[in-house]
């Protein structure tokens, strides 16, 4: 895991993340292979994550 997430932000990559994380208050981790894996689904960019990482 390479990257920081802050959960509060997290909601651009799943609505999940911060129920599923309940452990991490303020941040969790992530690849950034999954952060480029996102980038290509339909009508997302990876500009659209930075925020939250």
């Amino acid at each position: 895991m390479d990257m920081l997430v802050e959960v509060s932000r997290s909601s651009v990559i799943s609505r999940h993340v911060h129920s599923l994380c309940t452990e991490a208050s303020d941040a969790t981790y992530t690849r950034r292979t999954d952060i480029d894996h996102w980038a290509t689904l339909p009508s997302k960019s990876t500009f659209m994550y930075l925020p939250s990482i």
